[in-house]
């Protein structure tokens, strides 16, 4: 039919899933339209090539959690009204009270606190049927909290298991499966004036009291999205009951001292279809959605997440592993724009040492050749990369680098993008450039 199927999977276990799928130890059994059946045991794994610019690093990110007092309590919830399970849904509300007193010291949470009014309700409890009286007809009594406006978070379709160290980090002890939790439903219907209201108020929150950066961290959460932590609660057999044990922004500032930071480094160029663009939401975060057209929705990638791609009737398929450790992708405001351009890929655990070795000088020698200043690919069970072959231009982000800046000898741009007069990767001044044959 001339196009290629694509599936995602999560491969269980702790084993590096490159590995299980190049020995041949992962199999699909893979039911075509027809009924007919196919056994697939043959993977060849592809990495996408890299985007070597400086100014497409993200920050070291440090999760803040959501307080307590923001969390729903059971009597506060309707079952009837949920879309989900905490797998599907998380409620969170945030109580008046709070609200009043942190706009007393915050001007432009009035202009937040009508849009969380607008788009919010009151919590209310179970509908039950109300005893006493002598009549046949049913009565009928439910609780009301008018103290809190209630919020609803889609979550993120895969659920992952947490694989990092939950005291480093500060995740709860009890937290064993980890998503994403989306930024509300009504913030891509907010007016710019709106949302510079958002900004100030946590910026402005961020550095008052304790009440004060508690209400800033839900609004970065309602706002921008974060991650969410569930304990399983064991049903019998399989089955469990998953339970939200929090809830986190991320922020560029420590929560406390010594906390471990998640990190990214230089971004992978992905093709349309790697990602499914209804997994995103708006970035709301605007030095991140100002450095390139590419950063205008983001979603969150999982751990041992793997994506295939196989043509109809082959025995055959090809993978991407990329983010071993969980991972951000950020794609174009619009699906038309995904399919033209793709998107990039930033994957967690990237070490500062791996960073600096892709941003290495190439030596240029007076040939025309590249020497072996060598910016692969550092998963070792990875296909290595030359430097050529692993980088695409830092302009136009799709063709293929081929020319080399001078003096500093970073390979940067294709042959039909315009030279810039600063190099995109060390921020150097270029008199020249060269290009670079493979």
């Amino acid at each position: 039919m001339g196009y290629h199927q694509r599936m995602s999977m999560l491969i269980p276990g702790t084993e590096d899933p490159s590995r299980l799928l190049a020995d041949g130890r992962v199999q699909l059994e893979w039911e075509e339209a027809d009924g007919s059946r196919c056994r697939i045991r043959s993977f060849e794994e592809t990495v996408p090539p890299r985007v070597v610019r400086q100014d497409l690093l993200l920050p070291t990110l440090y999760l803040h959690f959501l307080s307590n007092e923001f969390f729903m309590k059971d009597n506060e919830v309707c079952t009837a009204m949920r879309a989900g399970n905490d797998n599907s849904e998380i409620q969170i509300a945030v109580p008046v009270g709070m609200l009043r007193s942190c706009t007393e010291r915050v001007a432009s949470l009035q202009k937040v606190t009508r849009f969380l009014q607008r788009f919010g309700e009151v919590p209310t409890g179970n509908m039950q049927e109300r005893s006493g009286g002598f009549s046949p007809q049913r009565n009928y009594k439910a609780n009301a909290f008018g103290g809190k406006i209630y919020f609803d978070l889609k979550v993120s379709k895969p659920k992952a298991e947490v694989n990092l160290d939950k005291d480093a980090f500060g995740i709860p002890s009890r937290a064993q499966l980890y998503m994403f939790a989306q930024n509300h439903a009504s913030i891509p219907f907010a007016t710019d004036e709106e949302m510079e209201a958002f900004e100030e108020s946590i910026l402005a929150l961020s550095e008052g009291n304790e009440m004060d950066r508690k209400l800033a961290v839900f609004l970065k959460v309602f706002s921008e999205g974060g991650f969410a932590y569930n304990e399983k609660i064991p049903c019998g057999g399989n089955s469990y009951l998953p339970k939200c044990v929090g809830i986190a922004a991320m922020v560029t500032v420590p929560a406390f001292e010594g906390q471990s930071g998640i990190s990214t480094g230089y971004p992978y160029k992905i093709a349309a279809g790697h990602r499914l663009f209804t997994d995103t939401v708006p970035v709301t975060i605007k030095p991140i959605a100002n450095m390139s057209s590419l950063h205008k929705r983001y979603g969150l990638s999982f751990t041992r997440y793997v994506e295939f791609t196989r043509e109809p009737g082959s025995e055959h398929a090809t993978f991407t592993n990329v983010v071993p450790f969980g991972g951000f992708f950020y794609l174009p405001e619009t699906p038309d724009l995904y399919e033209q351009n793709g998107g990039l890929l930033y994957a967690f655990g990237e070490s500062e040492q791996n960073t600096t070795a892709l941003g290495a000088s190439i030596e240029v020698s007076s040939a025309g050749t590249s020497a072996t200043g060598d910016a692969r690919n550092p998963r070792p069970h990875s296909p290595r990369l030359s430097p050529r072959r692993g980088r695409v231009c830092t302009i136009c982000m799709d063709a293929e680098a081929t020319v080399a800046t001078v003096p500093c000898g970073h390979l940067a741009f294709c042959t039909s993008c315009p030279r810039l007069d600063a190099c995109p990767v060390c921020r150097q001044s270029v008199s020249s450039t060269q290009r670079i044959f493979a």
